[in-house]
């Protein structure tokens, strides 16, 4: 009886040895992650990351952060591409495509999204945020999340927001101070029906015109002037074709750091947890570089003739009262008077 026992144990043990030995060896889909947890190994991942500006670009040089953390965290296994330059799309094309899977991360403003999401419109508002610390409060706080979480039934993720910063009115005319200085000049801005309001309200005649045709229409004199961060003037030589310079701070642009949603949620933990550490690093980050440059930026426009001018934006956002009682009802009363609540 107790020969029989031990050979009983004995096949027991060779029967373990052999199904233990089988799972190690199979390589199929449906027991590869049970494998390489054996193994030791994980699997690897390459996901593509878009945005629409140029490599030196804030956006970029924060993507490119947000890379080289998710490398590190997960040990080389996964792997973020930067496709930069609207090389794959406009802002329009980069969020479908990170709905579709076909991109998995995407950094892009806000606006855009607000076709879908209209909350978002609150953002297009004049003078919204006094400056950097409050919009960084709202944003990363229970307001900023809660319009993110709607990204959530369109199959993405919002994963943080980013900056494009504080855009200021420019003019080859003459000096600006108050919104009257502005009667009559024509400056470009996109066409976005808030922001053409706006500029109408303060007083100057707002023109949409296409990105491209900015630069030569400046210089032709069809268009006094435009609006935008000290960046973009910097980096793109406006100060060839512009004198004055009034920092108005009308405009605080966020960008929206988001992915597609089956993607991430198809990550080991461990990925996910890396990914958004990595995430709100970088976003510090890319805040802090373009602060950075936009004041370096205001000093090259000083160095090539500009003439920089503040103002006090308690009376800009005076004029433009009218604007924010038109869209009152549209973007959400409440939404709005949380934000301006934030000091």
């Amino acid at each position: 009886m107790l020969v029989k026992s031990k050979a009983k144990k004995l096949v027991a043990l060779l029967f373990t040895a052999v199904m233990a030995f089988s799972v190690i060896g199979c390589g199929d889909s449906g027991t590869g992650k049970k494998a390489a947890a054996t193994n030791g190994t994980d699997k690897d991942y390459t996901f593509k990351l878009a945005n629409v500006n140029n490599p030196k670009h804030p956006y970029t040089i924060g993507c490119n952060k947000f890379a080289e953390l998710v490398k590190k965290g997960t040990d080389g296994h996964v792997t973020i591409e930067i496709y930069d330059s609207g090389t794959l799309g406009n802002e329009n094309d980069i969020i479908e495509q990170v709905q579709m899977g076909s991109i998995q991360f995407g950094l892009v403003a806000s606006a855009p999204f607000a076709n879908t999401i209209p909350e978002m419109y609150v953002f297009d508002l004049p003078f919204l945020f006094a400056n950097r610390p409050a919009a960084y409060k709202v944003l990363d706080g229970d307001i900023g999340k809660n319009i993110l979480a709607k990204l959530d039934s369109q199959n993405m993720i919002g994963l943080g927001w980013w900056e494009n910063g504080f855009r200021h009115v420019s003019n080859s005319k003459h000096k600006v101070v108050v919104p009257a200085d502005l009667k009559g000049l024509k400056i470009r801005t996109m066409e976005n029906k808030i922001h053409m309001a706006s500029f109408n309200a303060m007083g100057a005649i707002a023109t949409p015109m296409a990105w491209s045709e900015v630069f030569t229409a400046l210089q032709q004199g069809t268009m006094d002037g435009l609006e935008n961060s000290p960046v973009i003037y910097a980096t793109n030589a406006f100060y060839e074709v512009q004198k004055y310079l009034s920092l108005t701070g009308h405009f605080y642009s966020p960008s929206v750091f988001f992915c597609n949603k089956e993607t991430f949620k198809s990550l080991p933990e461990k990925y996910q947890k890396v990914i958004l550490s990595a995430e709100k690093e970088a976003r510090d980050f890319e805040r802090k570089t373009h602060e950075d440059l936009d004041n370096s930026s205001i000093k090259v426009l000083k160095d090539h003739g500009m003439e920089i001018t503040e103002v006090d934006k308690a009376v800009w956002r005076k004029s433009c009262e009218s604007v924010y009682k038109e869209n009152r009802d549209k973007i959400g009363g409440k939404l709005i008077d949380d934000i301006l609540s934030v000091k």
